[in-house]
């Protein structure tokens, strides 16, 4: 999630999203690379895909981390002081999204996973995860295009281009629905 964060921030100041893109493709393939070596060569297992994964988040954070701290970055980190008055209504607004997000990432995972386990055995929570698996694709491919899009409807919508912000949201939906309408045929066919 940190490396999300800090790949946002790197891409909204101007700098070609490929290179976002590479630190974000070299801790992937990192994490590959170690769970290969501590599952198959080291024999670790569950314990060695978890440091794997550790490794290779915190080689992208560090990454991406040495940006904020060049000086001639335009992004900096600061020191800054917290007043309860200004982080009360933050908290407020944001905890109905943090609610979310750990009923939807973890408690109903877990719930899934209990259930399916009593009904059908192991081998309905092994075609859980490959749809979530599926479901986390199809979800990044989203994400993918709507980062895309954000630093160049910012762009257009804050220099008073209506035509190229409405011409670049039109086409981005366009995209969208042609991605959701191929991956529902594509479900479908295989169904």
């Amino acid at each position: 999630m940190t490396t999300m964060l800090l790949e946002s921030g790197m891409r909204v100041t101007g700098h070609p999203p490929v290179r976002s893109m590479m630190v974000l493709g070299f801790g992937a393939l990192l994490n590959v690379g170690l769970d290969w070596l501590f599952i198959m060569k080291l024999n670790f297992g569950v314990n060695g895909a978890a440091i794997a994964t550790g490794i290779s988040q915190l080689t992208s954070t560090l990454i991406f981390l040495y940006f904020y701290l060049k000086p001639d970055s335009v992004l900096k980190l600061e020191k800054v002081r917290i007043k309860w008055d200004t982080l009360k209504p933050i908290l407020y607004n944001g905890s109905s999204e943090f609610a979310t997000g750990i009923a939807l990432g973890g408690i109903s995972t877990y719930l899934f996973n209990v259930i399916l386990m009593d009904l059908k055995g192991s081998v309905a929570v092994s075609a859980y995860s490959i749809i979530s698996y599926i479901s986390q694709i199809v979800f990044m491919i989203q994400y993918g295009i709507a980062s895309g899009m954000q630093p160049i409807v910012s762009y257009n919508y804050g220099a008073k281009m209506e035509d190229r912000y409405k011409k670049n949201t039109s086409s981005v939906f366009n995209c969208f629905v042609s991605h959701w309408t191929s991956g529902f045929s594509w479900s479908t066919y295989i169904c």
